[in-house]
């Protein structure tokens, strides 16, 4: 799972706070293409 951490990092806030709550991974991946 650390390619989404590094793609968090790149991701906006909204995505990297999602992530933190435990479900970032679908959220991370809508928003990157």
């Amino acid at each position: 799972m650390k390619s989404n951490e590094m793609n968090d990092l790149r991701a906006p806030a909204l995505s990297w706070h999602v992530d933190k709550t435990g479900g970032g991974s679908t959220t991370i991946r809508q928003l990157s293409p």
